[in-house]
């Protein structure tokens, strides 16, 4: 996977899960790097059909393309790495507000007309 950092497990502490989808479950963790400790968020995948080309295949082009996305408003891909469980784990940029669906759908938030239409831009 071209120009993507690959993590040794062992240099994440898991906190708590953020939440759980199709694809597997997110948590909060901190990655102790040699110059910093650092908030992230790991999608662990959990591969509900071991030895499934396609889905490695599928993971794989969802990697690609995420590193395709370098944007200040797009949350960044820091790297990869395999838990004890053997599943992939994806690293990245954690943000203290929660998703933007999250934020989208609370009843106490608003965004004017013309916040939409910055966000869209």
């Amino acid at each position: 996977m071209d120009d993507l950092v690959t993590v040794n497990f062992n240099e994440i502490q898991s906190d708590e899960e953020l939440g759980r989808g199709s694809y597997g479950v997110v948590q909060k963790a901190s990655w102790k790097t040699e110059l910093e400790v650092r908030q992230i968020a790991v999608k662990i995948i959990e591969d509900k059909q071991t030895e499934n080309i396609n889905f490695e295949k599928d993971i794989h082009r969802k990697i690609q393309n995420l590193l395709k996305c370098i944007h200040p408003n797009i949350i960044t891909l820091y790297g990869v790495s395999k838990n004890t469980k053997n599943n992939i784990c994806l690293l990245f940029e954690y943000a203290d507000c929660g998703s933007l669906y999250d934020l989208l759908h609370r009843k106490n938030f608003e965004v004017s007309f013309n916040g939409n239409l910055d966000w869209m831009l």
